[in-house]
């Protein structure tokens, strides 16, 4: 395991893990570097109850604990869905592009809801 503690290795490991290198470099030089945001992310989960890992927290308000399955992150995003209701609705424009850049639209027979 002497690897785990080898810092040019942390770093390789940190960038394949999708962290820029500099980034990387830079909490292997500065331990305090994202000192403030942890302490943030800490704060935030101590109000929201959150007492282990992993959990996930869907618009501030739906919690889900622990290792689930696939079916209760998919009733855990339509509850919430259903709750916040659509905020963007689309022109059913029989199959045509919606609107350009500039606003102007298709035909708008009829609208649907997300």
């Amino acid at each position: 395991m002497r690897w785990f503690y080898d810092p040019q290795h942390q770093v390789e490991l940190a960038v394949r893990a999708g962290v820029s290198e500099a980034d990387a470099r830079a909490v292997m030089t500065d331990k305090q570097a994202y000192a403030a945001q942890v302490r943030a992310d800490e704060a935030e989960a101590a109000q929201l109850g959150i007492t282990g890992v992993p959990f996930f927290v869907v618009d501030g308000k739906y919690g889900l604990s622990g290792a689930q399955p696939a079916e209760a992150f998919t009733e855990l995003l339509e509850r919430a869905w259903a709750d916040r209701g659509p905020q963007l609705t689309i022109p059913d424009t029989g199959g045509q592009a919606g609107c350009d850049a500039e606003g102007a639209c298709a035909v708008q027979h009829s609208w649907r809801e997300p």
